[in-house]
Formats: structure tokens, sequence, C-alpha cells
């Protein structure tokens, strides 16, 4: 397999501030999906990153319970 590029999705818990320090490194915001946004990418160039709000289950399946680690519940974790 031979990639020519990837466009990696960044869990975020704030749309508009993940866009706002993006831009502050000189990234444009190039779009977002749905009000309010749960969905957007910002791009530099040629590349792209697109940001998922609370992200497909990436932050596992309780905020007080760790997906990894001691203690963890590797089973609630549903993102890829």
């Amino acid at each position: 397999m031979y990639a020519k590029a990837m466009t990696p999705i960044l869990n975020v818990s704030d749309m508009q501030r993940s866009f706002a320090w993006f831009e502050k490194l000189g990234w444009r915001k190039c779009w977002d999906w749905g009000a309010p946004p749960t969905f957007g990418s910002v791009g530099s160039g040629e590349c792209e990153i697109f940001f998922c709000l609370n992200g497909q289950g990436g932050r596992g399946g309780d905020e007080r319970r760790p997906t990894f680690g001691p203690g963890a519940d590797e089973a609630a974790e549903t993102g890829v």
C-alpha cells in the first residue's frame, strides 16, 4: 500500500475554541457541519485536520473512568 495523504480527526470538546486555536497558528477554518457545529475542519496549504465534537466515543465510556490503565474499561471504547 502507498498512502499519498491522510486526514486526522481530532476529538475536541469545544469546536469554536479549537477553530480559534488553530487560526492563531495560521490555519484557516475550511468548513463546519451542524447547528451548532459538531464536525468541521481546518486547513493549511494542502493539509487538513478534521474536528469531531466529543469524538465518537474517543474519550471512553465514562468521563470518570479512563479507557486504558488501572481501573480502565477498555470494552467501553467505541472510537476508532
